[in-house]
């Protein structure tokens, strides 16, 4: 099964890599995933329909990022 992944892999704070290599390796989702970290960034990859085909399920953070603006 593949993944679009919304993750922002705790908001931005240090050692978002090391988050992201436990969770992939938790949830067994080495190179299964598309990872996008914000909906701005989601939406923006799934206007295109070609994208649809490469992934077969969303898993969604609950607390992620709208966008990388700065209010």
């Amino acid at each position: 099964m593949r993944y679009l992944w919304v993750e922002d892999f705790d908001g931005g704070k240090t050692g978002q890599n090391e988050i992201r290599r436990t969770l992939e390796k938790y949830f067994q989702l080495d190179n299964k995933s598309i990872i996008k970290r914000t909906l701005e960034e989601t939406l923006t990859f799934l206007d295109d329909p070609a994208n649809w085909k490469l992934f077969d399920a969303i898993l969604i953070d609950i607390r992620f990022k709208v966008c990388n603006k700065e209010n």
